[in-house]
Formats: structure tokens, C-alpha cells, sequence
């Protein structure tokens, strides 16, 4: 199919899949998109169509994830909202190490609970930002959507270029985990002498090491970044006789 003619066909799979209340419909064009993506994934694709799909996968996330927080603003205002919203699993972590220490009788506790506040508040926020810088020039900050308790967020790109190639995508989904990698090396090679600093170096590299390799397991379940950027290089590299065999199996 040309790709023009992918517009109107896009559109109403994004009408279809935010309205429709028929969970057997839902899914039989949830099928139907990812058997489209397969199909997009390993060649050159317009701009436009790029543009749809991020809306697509936004209307997805909202009805599967029982309901999102949608903000769509101007590139500051959504920076700044960003900067809010990768703060709150940081925060609680840091008041259970907190209080944890505390209540086992370690009197400085809090201390150590806001040094693991700010270390992994700072490795979170480097992934989304690596996630942008990497994206730029093809993609831009258009907004932003999260789960309902804050776990997952959401960056929702728009997209500048006429045209976007599979290697812009693996670079968009790759670049929060190189970012966070980036931060653990640097956290390794600061030589730090007092103890305080000592503890949020180690909680810092911790932090981004964990998030940076974790979301370069390619876990199918979780949509991890892993598993998109492969997706989209194995799309363009077509599975031999022995892995078709296996695909095949039911």
C-alpha cells in the first residue's frame, strides 16, 4: 500500500481503538496494528505517518493502563512537567530507605533516604532527557502520559523530519539507556573521599546502572526500550529458514 494512502487507514484505526468498547474488536486491531508496524519497521516512512503511529500508541497505553494523565503543552512547560513527574517513585523510595534506617536505629537515616531520593530521582530524569537529545533533530517533546500511579511514563514525540528511518527510532528508544550509562561511568570516575559523598556516588552509579541495563533487556512484556530497538532492527533483517520454522510453531 502507498504510504499516503496509510493516513486515512491510520486515522481510523485511532478512532477505532479510542472508542470502540468491544474488547474482542479492541484487540483484533491491536493485532492489526502490530502486524503494521512489522510492516513500517524496516523501511523509510513519512513524517505524517510517524506522527499517527505516536498517537496511536498513546490512545494504546490509556486503554490498557486503566487510564492515563495526558499533558500536552509547549516544550518549556512540559520540560518543567517532566522534571514533576519523574519525581515520585524516586520520592518514595527514599522515604522507605529513610524510615527503614530510622526504625532500625540508625540515627542518620533520613540523610541516607534523601541521598537515594536524589540519586535516583537524577538517573530517571537523565533517561528521559537522553531519550529527547537523542531523538533530536527527527523527533521533538510534544507531551507527556503516565499510568495512574506514576510508575510508567510516557514521552509522546511529534515528529519534524519529512521522513524517518528505522535507525532514528533504535536511536530514540536507545538513547535513555546510554544516557544512564553515560551518568554511571561519570559517578564511577568522581573520586569522592568523605562518607557522605562516598554514599551517593555508590547509590548514584547503582541507580543508573540499573535503569540503564534493565531497559536494555529485551522484554517483550514490559515494552522495554531493549525490545522496541530490537524489534525494529530485527524487522529489517529477515529471520533465517531455522527461526521462520520457529515462528511458525504455534
Amino acid at each position: 500500500m502507498p504510504e499516503p494512502d496509510l493516513l486515512p487507514e491510520l486515522e481510523r484505526l485511532w478512532h477505532t481503538l479510542a472508542t470502540t468498547h468491544d474488547r474482542a474488536t479492541f484487540v483484533e486491531h491491536l493485532r492489526s496494528l502490530k502486524r503494521l508496524k512489522q510492516d513500517l519497521a524496516a523501511a523509510e516512512v513519512d513524517g505524517r505517518v510517524a506522527e499517527w503511529l505516536s498517537r496511536i500508541d498513546h490512545v494504546v497505553f490509556r486503554r490498557t493502563r486503566r487510564g492515563t494523565h495526558s499533558i500536552q503543552s509547549s516544550r518549556p512547560t512540559a520540560l518543567a512537567w517532566l522534571a514533576l513527574l519523574c519525581l515520585p517513585w524516586p520520592l518514595l523510595a527514599g522515604l522507605l530507605v529513610g524510615l527503614t534506617l530510622t526504625l532500625t536505629g540508625h540515627a542518620q537515616g533520613w540523610a541516607l533516604g534523601v541521598t537515594a531520593l536524589v540519586a535516583l530521582y537524577v538517573a530517571r530524569l537523565g533517561h528521559e532527557l537522553g531519550h529527547l537529545l537523542a531523538g533530536l533533530p527527527v523527533f521533538y517533546l510534544r507531551g507527556l502520559y503516565t499510568s495512574p500511579n506514576f510508575v510508567e511514563l510516557r514521552l509522546e514525540t511529534g515528529v519534524r523530519a519529512a521522513s524517518v528511518r528505522p535507525g532514528h527510532f533504535i536511536r530514540l528508544y536507545l538513547g535513555g539507556s546510554v544516557a544512564n550509562l553515560v551518568l554511571g561511568l561519570i559517578g564511577l570516575a568522581v573520586a569522592v573521599d568523605h562518607v557522605w559523598g562516598g554514599i551517593f556516588v555508590l547509590s548514584f552509579v547503582a541507580a543508573n546502572l540499573a535503569l540503564g541495563l534493565g531497559n536494555l533487556l529485551p522484554l517483550r512484556r514490559l515494552s522495554t526500550d531493549g525490545y522496541n530497538a530490537y524489534r525494529v532492527w530485527r524487522a529489517g533483517h529477515p529471520a533465517g529458514p531455522r527461526e521462520q520454522r520457529k515462528e511458525a510453531q504455534p
